[in-house]
């Protein structure tokens, strides 16, 4: 891709983020119509927040793929010394994929916990959506990156969505008691 004006690639990630709207309304919508996902047996707040933790090793597992990228390029090649000042670019993704994976792993975990604790026994099935749709979105992040970073971002906007719309939801909750 030929380096572009600043205002064409901010119209580029906005129709990616567009686009991750699109793709997450669709994947949510299969997701909440189509798979029937097993609740807890009891409704009391410590079996949601045990079921949201086990629901999270999945987004965790999109941060180990990206870690193990890391080691594994860094293994394979003259990047196995850490120090070393030559980085291609390929490992420079998969390193700003581990950090950026990182952070919102942390904010997903803190969301999803606290979600679990204001949803009502019956709405619990919206964990493993929102946790699979995380996974989704992290995939779609990593192959966007290899592509072109504006490329990101339909990755990014989803996670940002299933992130940011429950966490100022829950602040409100918290606020008003």
């Amino acid at each position: 891709m030929h380096e572009k004006s600043l205002r064409y690639k901010q119209l580029m990630v906005l129709a990616g983020g567009a686009g991750g709207l699109i793709i997450n309304t669709g994947f949510i919508c299969a997701l909440y119509y189509g798979v029937h996902f097993t609740l807890p047996e009891s409704s009391s707040p410590i079996d949601a927040v045990l079921y949201t933790l086990k629901w999270n090793i999945f987004p965790a597992l999109s941060l180990l793929m990206g870690i193990g990228a890391v080691a594994n390029s860094r293994f394979l090649s003259e990047n196995i010394n850490p120090l070393h000042s030559d980085i291609p670019p390929r490992l420079h993704v998969y390193i700003r994929y581990v950090d950026n994976t990182h952070q919102q792993c942390f904010l997903f975990l803190v969301m999803s916990l606290v979600l679990s604790m204001h949803l009502g026994y019956e709405y619990l099935n919206w964990i493993p959506i929102l946790c699979l749709t995380f996974v989704m979105n992290r995939f779609l992040f990593w192959l966007g990156y290899h592509i072109h970073p504006v490329f990101r971002a339909p990755g990014m906007f989803g996670n940002e969505v299933i992130c940011y719309i429950p966490l100022l939801y829950l602040g409100y909750r918290v606020l008003i008691g």
